[in-house]
Formats: C-alpha cells, sequence, structure tokens
C-alpha cells in the first residue's frame, strides 16, 4: 500500500463528542479551528485508532477512549487507498470489534495491512521525534542501502584503499574485525612483556665458582695408616672366649625376642568374625516390616464423614423449610406466599432431597467399603509383623550362638598367649643373668686394648674430614662444568629470543597499522552513511553512528538535531519542522502518500511540506469546532494566522 487519503470521519462517543459527528476532509488542507477543549485534537486521535487501534502519540495506555456519559464509543473512517474507496470501523463496548470493509477482523490483520508504526509517523509529524532509540534507528537505516566495499575505497586515498584491499573482512560487521584484531594484539602485546622478562632472565649472567684440584693420595694414606694399627692390635690382644660365649647369647636373646605366638593370626580372624556379628545384630536391630501404609484411606475415610455430616445437615434444612413453606410470607409486600409458589419449592426441595439421599446412601457404601480395606490392611499387616518378629528372633539367634562360639575360642587363645609371654620372660631371664656374669669378665681385659682405640678413633675422624673435602671439590667440579654448558645454553636461547622479539614488534606493528585503516575505513563509510542522509534534509541532521576514535569501533546512536540544535532544546515550532522535513525524507524515500495531522499549528508561523493532503486543527478565539475551514489546494508554503 503506497497511498492513503481521508474522505470522512465519523464519531460517537468518542471522547469528548457524545452525539454523533462526521467531518468531510478535502484533498489538500482542511483546518478545524475553534477555542480550547472544542476537540480539535480529538479528531487526530480518531483518526489515529480507527487506523491503529492507537493514541496519535502511538501508545495503546490511558487513551480513554469512550465518552463517560456513554456505554460504547464508534469510529468510521471512510479513506482512498490506491485509487480504491475503502473503510474502517472501531467500536468499542466492553471490548473492542474491528471491520475493515464491511467484514469483521482481528486486530493483527489490521496490522498486516497498515503498519501503525509507519502510518503513526507520517501521520503525526511529532511522533519520529519521541520513538526511543532503537524503532527511530531500524526505521531510517531501512531506508538506505548499506554502502559497499568500492563505495567506501573510492573515498580513502590509494595507500589505505591497497592496504585494505588485502585485508579479509566483512563490510557491514567491521566490529567482530576489530574486536578479533584488539584481543590478538592484546595477546601479543602480553607475549611481548613474557619476552622481555625471559630476556632479561637469560642475560643475567651465570656465576661459576673456583675449582680446587684434589686427590684421594691422602685418603689412600689414611686408610693404609687404620689398617697397620688394626694389625697392631691384633696381634698384642689375648684370645677372649668370653667375647664370643658374649655374642652368641646376645643372639640367643635376640632370637627369644622376636618369638610371636603361633595363634596370632587365628585372633586376629577371630576378632574379625566378632566384629561381623556385632555389625549384623546391629543391623537386625533396624530392620523394619515391610507393612501396607493405611494413611491416605483413613484421611478418605474422615473427609467422607465430614462430607457426609455436612450433606446431613443440609438435609436438615430443607426439612425446616418444607415445615416453614405453608406459614411463608412474602418479603416485599408482607402477604402469604401463593400456593402455587409452595408447590413449586416443595418440590425443589423433595428433588435436592433426593440427590442428597441418594448421596448419603452412595457414602455409606463407600464408608462401609474404606473401612474393611483399612481392617484387611490392618490384618494383614499383623500377620506380616508376627512373622517378622519370628524370623528376627531366629536371625538373632544363630548370630548370638555364633558369636559366643567365637568369643570361648578367643578366651582359650587369651590363656595360651598368657602362659606363652611367661616362659618367654624367664627364658630371657636366664640369658641377661648370663651375659652380666660374661661382662663382668671381660671388664678386665679392655685396658690393654685402650691406647690402639684412641689411634684408631683420630684416623678414622681424619679419614672423614679428607672424604668430605674430596666429595665437596668433585661436587664444585661437576656444578662448574653444568654452569659451562648452561651459559653456553643462555647465550644461544637469548639470540633467538632478540630474533623472535624482533618478529613479534615487527608483527604487532602490523596490527596497528591494520587498526589505524580499518578506523579509516569505518569513519568513511559513516561519512558516506550520514551524507546520503543529509541528501534528503535540510535544516535537520540526523547521526545514525558514530566511530569511537581510540577502538575505531562504530557505536550505534540516535541524534537528531535541527540547525545544528539538539532537537529536545529546540522550541515546538521547531521541533514541528523537523519532525515534517523527517515525514517529507520517508515518504519521497518509499514513494507513501499518506496524510498529515498537524496539531497546535497557531504554533508554527510556516512550513514547508510535499504532503499533499494535511489537516491542519489550531486554536481560534470565539469560534466554535463545527465551524471548518476547507482549502483544496495543492501542496505549497502555508502562512497560517497566529490565533
Amino acid at each position: 500500500m503506497q497511498s492513503i487519503k481521508l474522505i470522512s470521519l465519523f464519531v460517537e462517543g468518542f471522547r469528548g463528542f457524545e452525539n454523533s459527528v462526521t467531518f468531510e476532509f478535502s484533498e489538500g488542507l482542511t483546518e478545524f479551528r475553534g477555542v480550547n477543549g472544542e476537540g480539535k485534537t480529538t479528531i487526530g486521535e480518531a483518526i489515529a485508532w480507527a487506523m491503529t487501534g492507537k493514541g496519535l502519540g502511538g501508545s495503546v495506555k490511558n487513551l480513554n477512549i469512550k465518552n463517560i456519559n456513554v456505554s460504547k464509543a464508534r469510529v468510521v473512517l471512510k479513506f482512498e487507498s490506491d485509487g480504491r474507496e475503502r473503510e474502517i470501523e472501531r467500536r468499542l463496548t466492553t471490548s473492542t470489534r474491528i471491520k475493515v470493509d464491511g467484514v469483521e477482523v482481528a486486530q493483527k490483520t489490521v496490522e498486516e495491512e497498515f503498519n501503525s508504526l509507519l502510518f503513526l509517523m507520517l501521520f503525526n509529524p511529532m511522533i519520529f521525534l519521541t520513538l526511543t532509540e532503537g524503532p527511530a534507528r531500524s526505521m531510517i537505516t531501512k531506508l538506505f542501502s548499506e554502502a559497499s566495499l568500492d563505495d567506501v575505497l573510492n573515498t580513502m586515498t590509494s595507500e589505505e584503499q591497497e592496504f585494505l584491499r588485502k585485508e579479509t573482512f566483512n563490510v557491514n560487521d567491521t566490529n567482530s574485525y576489530l574486536t578479533a584484531l584488539t584481543k590478538k594484539r592484546k595477546n601479543a602485546e602480553d607475549e611481548l612483556k613474557h619476552m622481555e622478562g625471559y630476556i632479561q632472565k637469560v642475560s643475567e649472567p651465570i656465576i661459576i665458582k673456583e675449582v680446587e684440584v684434589v686427590s684421594n693420595d691422602r685418603i689412600n694414606a689414611i686408610r693404609e695408616k687404620i689398617e697397620e694399627v688394626i694389625k697392631d692390635k691384633a696381634k698384642n690382644d689375648k684370645p677372649a672366649e668370653s667375647e664370643a660365649q658374649k655374642r652368641e647369647i646376645e643372639s640367643n636373646i635376640r632370637e627369644v625376642k622376636s618369638r610371636a605366638y603361633s595363634g596370632a593370626v587365628e585372633v586376629g580372624e577371630l576378632n574379625k568374625d566378632v566384629k561381623r556379628v556385632e555389625v549384623e545384630l546391629a543391623h537386625l536391630d533396624r530392620l523394619k516390616p515391610d507393612t501396607k501404609k493405611t494413611d491416605s484411606l483413613h484421611s478418605e475415610r474422615n473427609m467422607m464423614l465430614q462430607k457426609y455430616r455436612y450433606e446431613k445437615d443440609k438435609l436438615a434444612e430443607l426439612d425446616k423449610e418444607i415445615t416453614s413453606l405453608d406459614a411463608a410470607t412474602c418479603s416485599a409486600c408482607g402477604q402469604k406466599t401463593p400456593p402455587a409458589h409452595i408447590e413449586k419449592r416443595r418440590k425443589e426441595i423433595e428433588a435436592s432431597k433426593a440427590i442428597i439421599d441418594k448421596d448419603l446412601l452412595e457414602m455409606v457404601e463407600s464408608g462401609k467399603a474404606i473401612k474393611e480395606e483399612i481392617e484387611k490392611t490392618d490384618k494383614a499387616n499383623l500377620i506380616i509383623e508376627k512373622n517378622f518378629e519370628k524370623e528376627l528372633l531366629e536371625k538373632r539367634k544363630v548370630l548370638k550362638a555364633e558369636l559366643d562360639d567365637v568369643l570361648k575360642k578367643l578366651k582359650t587363645h587369651e590363656e595360651k598367649r598368657t602362659q606363652f609371654q611367661k616362659s618367654i620372660e624367664e627364658e630371657l631371664s636366664k640369658l641377661v643373668e648370663r651375659k652380666k656374669l660374661l661382662e663382668a669378665d671381660a671388664a678386665n681385659n679392655k685396658t690393654s686394648g685402650a691406647n690402639y682405640e684412641e689411634q684408631l678413633i683420630s684416623l678414622k675422624q681424619e679419614l672423614v674430614k679428607e672424604e668430605e673435602r674430596f666429595t665437596a671439590a668433585k661436587k664444585l667440579e661437576t656444578e662448574a662444568e653444568i654452569a659451562k654448558k648452561q651459559e653456553a645454553k643462555r647465550a644461544e636461547d637469548l639470540q633467538a629470543l632478540i630474533v623472535k622479539r624482533e618478529e613479534q614488534e615487527k608483527s604487532m606493528e602490523h596490527m596497528a597499522n591494520q587498526a589505524f585503516h580499518m578506523k579509516q575505513f569505518v569513519l568513511a563509510k559513516t561519512t558516506i552513511l550520514n551524507a546520503e542522509i543529509s541528501k534528503h534534509l535540510k535544516r535537520v541532521s540526523i547521526e545514525l553512528e558514530s566511530v569511537n576514535q581510540t577502538s575505531g569501533e562504530v557505536r550505534a546512536c540516535f541524534n537528531v538535531l535541527y540547525d545544528d540544535k539538539p532537537v529536545h532544546v529546540c522550541s515546538l515550532s521547531e521541533q514541528m519542522r523537523a519532525g515534517m522535513e523527517i515525514v517529507d525524507m520517508i515518504s519521497n524515500i518509499k514513494g507513501y502518500k499518506y496524510p498529515l495531522f498537524v496539531d497546535n499549528a497557531e504554533s508554527i508561523i510556516g512550513y514547508d511540506c510535499g504532503v499533499e493532503q494535511r489537516i491542519e486543527v489550531r486554536v481560534m478565539k470565539g469560534e466554535s469546532l463545527m465551524s471548518q475551514a476547507k482549502v483544496g489546494t495543492a501542496p505549497s508554503r502555508v502562512q497560517p494566522t497566529s490565533a
């Protein structure tokens, strides 16, 4: 649908129009004048509601459609669409009903044929300025096609073109390219920092300690001296038979102490059996019989008893009412109730009683069945519990018998182990006594070998010191060799790292160049879009995209300016001109021919508008709304008079 031309508007019960009123519209300009409160703006609201189901401002909230003195509101709008006369009707009672060309339809059908946002935007020049950023931006950007790669590159320098043609990116999604590039640059920077730290580490010198040259000649000499002293000591020592006997006794003592009770393994197994049987007995104490629950049956029976009592009370109330029917009087006039009415009521009560009696009988039968089910379940549970206790008793009896047998065996082993320990202690006591006697005899022979012992101790201490010095020197020699190899490896690694750093710096320089050129591309693309919009506007400018000068990312924005001023700080007259200029742009680009509604026309001194059909409402002192001025002129500059 490309064109809509209004013919007439019928309103009844709509807002201030309690009675039915019909308004006619000219093909050019139609003016409505009158004092405040006469319903001038309501004409626009009625047209908007008929076409969209919304108010003039695009909202469905707080419309206040119906006049306070009526029960329904009705609006019928006749219009010409693409050369065909059509009609749309909305009626509001308790709900809204819609007819298009005499056929009742749903709101969804109306929306599919008449785009409500588009109609309101072209009908009310002020509504575009009230839209949120998302819908307004979407509406404008859909008017223009995306610039191609060649379109953008042709506005850039030859160097920038050559560089960007080698890059792979989506012209309409440069943010993804820049986001990936930023992440890549961050990773490269982190890697370079890590590399710099590693270079600093491998550049540090390795300290190689001075190594003392040593040999094992001194060690061998000390060992030879020790052998000589041992030989001299052997020549001068007398054989001591008691020493051999002492060693034999000590061996016997160790052998006796190492003896273990032969039944220890069996005792361990018996203790395991005791724990196992105790666990099984404890488990038997926790077992419960698997009985059936009757809670739900008792709950159902209690609910049925409550219902039974309730129905019985209702029955008693009905009996009282039957008793009082003959004496019943009318509450309005005080006269006795007619017999026909009494008989009718008696039949109704009897019918109700019959239903209740039937329900009571059914409840009694159901109650008996539930009671029988409960008793049957309780008997079955009693049998289960008795069988369970009997079975549990048998199992417990078997386990206790097994436990008694194991404990008896443990007691026998305890007695045997006590006897075994006693025999060990007696044998050890005899051996220790024999050892003491031998040691007393050997003490007299120690004095003669004391000098040899002192020499051996001194030589052995000297040998230990010399071996430690030799070992330390050899260790330093090994560490020096390792340090020399590490130093050579570090020099090799350092050279490789320097080369890698240079490559990384070149890569980062290239990525910086990529980011710079992509920022230039985004800036050029944004400039093209804003320039394309500017071709269709005069005093209005619209900014849909801005470029972050740091990251180069495109930021969605929506800024409307009139004479380079933000529209929200402009006067009402300037805002109206701005809205009309945007309406003209949308109409011209898309080829739409929709009517234009100018509210508060007295606020604007003059405006340019290419819309063919215009409806102006203006405040005029001393005039009634029914006084209409119809002007069928072609679109031209209009100079309305002030109120």
